[in-house]
């Protein structure tokens, strides 16, 4: 069985070295329908495969979501775009019910 969350690796201040990272999981449900492009993001590695190996960071998770190549992004910036990205995916939810 696969895993149920997604690991993300986040730093909170552009200015803190990488070390002072931390995790946040975010459901495995909001990734899936971007398989395809995790795998041309990271060499043919599945979603799962990246969650087995440590997770992703912030930028590279907006990358998959956005259907687009990598490209670095601060990371305020990128943690913000990701929150937005999934408040919008959690305001869209019962959407998605009614549709199944």
């Amino acid at each position: 069985m696969g895993a149920r969350a997604m690991r993300i690796r986040v730093r909170l201040c552009d200015t803190l070295p990488l070390h002072y990272e931390s995790l946040i999981y975010l459901p495995m449900e909001f990734f899936k329908p971007h398989d395809d492009q995790a795998k041309q993001n990271h060499c043919d590695q599945s979603l799962e495969r990246l969650n087995e190996r440590g997770g992703i960071g912030a930028d590279e998770a907006i990358a998959i979501l956005s259907g687009e190549p990598y490209k670095p992004i601060k990371p305020n910036e990128a943690m913000h775009t990701l929150a937005a990205l999934f408040n919008n995916w959690v305001i869209a939810e019962p959407f998605r019910r009614k549709q199944r």
